[in-house]
């Protein structure tokens, strides 16, 4: 599965702008089968020493048995279809983003380093997957709402990988203790939300971007009341990019409409989109909105 590394992060702000003024022309193959042959022989020249097999589209086996992880590259083929320009360093950073990864799988998780993050439903995917073949690598996740979901992950000093059954056995902890520790440790690191809001494009649309935690603050549920009853109970919040939240007034179908639509936009032009879904606030929980 795809996971993520710590390493220096482009927020969404400077992607667009590479979008408006790309750097030139791609040269990675545009169908699935070049592009799984060429994201394996990046793989080949950064692991010489490692088997590296195709073993379907856009989907290879990497390292020597027993030792073998799965890679998935379902979501960088996907980003370069929509950004061709700036595929090439996509994909580099890809490869270099799971080699990070790899070098600290079995790190020792402190309870300080638990996280919370919200990924879409294919992130589940995967975990389920790992978890099916082995147990003691299962995720801890819960769902928030629509495709939405909340997983558990460790941040560690070069990457942030999934938390998993058997750091929680070393830690003594329970699923439901993990996430609030996660919760609670995640409120903790980031800055408060009004000073990070930008305005959006459109009247009523704010936002806020470049942390790598800030989709995160959908899961803060409590701390959405305040700003919701500014708006007389009409907060509408967004995850289109691990790094941006999207929030604004749906009192009116002309203020949905544009919320969506800016959503819209981010979840295309995002290195690596969450959803478009858009969520209501409620005192028990999120729901989700159909815009008009």
């Amino acid at each position: 599965m795809e996971r993520t590394v710590k390493l220096p992060r482009v927020c969404l702000a400077a992607f667009l702008a590479a979008m408006i003024n790309p750097a030139g022309a791609a040269t990675m193959p545009t169908d699935e089968s070049g592009f799984t042959t060429a994201m394996a022989n990046r793989f080949f020249k950064a692991l010489p020493q490692t088997e590296i097999k195709i073993t379907g589209p856009l989907t290879l086996d990497v390292g020597n048995p027993p030792d073998t992880h799965q890679v998935r590259l379902g979501n960088v083929w996907n980003y370069c279809q929509r950004a061709p320009a700036n595929c090439e360093s996509e994909a580099d950073g890809f490869v270099t983003k799971l080699m990070s990864i790899w070098r600290e799988e079995d790190a020792s998780v402190e309870k300080s380093a638990i996280r919370v993050i919200v990924r879409g439903a294919y992130y589940v995917d995967d975990l389920r997957k790992i978890g099916a073949t082995k147990p003691e690598a299962r995720g801890i996740f819960r769902p928030v709402a629509g495709d939405l979901w909340l997983i558990c992950v460790a941040d560690l000093p070069h990457a942030v990988r999934p938390l998993r059954q058997d750091d929680l056995a070393k830690l003594g902890l329970t699923e439901d203790q993990a996430i609030a520790l996660g919760e609670q440790n995640t409120e903790a690191s980031l800055p408060r939300l009004a000073e990070e809001v930008r305005e959006g494009p459109e009247m009523g649309v704010a936002y806020a971007l470049g942390n790598f935690y800030d989709s995160s603050r959908l899961l803060l549920h409590e701390d959405w009341g305040e700003l919701s009853g500014k708006m007389n109970g009409h907060l509408m919040v967004a995850v289109p990019a691990t790094d941006l939240v999207v929030f604004g007034d749906g009192s009116t179908p002309a203020g949905i409409e544009a919320l969506h639509a800016f959503v819209q936009f981010a979840v295309a032009k995002a290195p690596r989109p969450v959803s478009d879904t858009l969520l209501h606030w409620t005192p028990t929980g999120w729901e989700v909105v159909n815009p008009p």
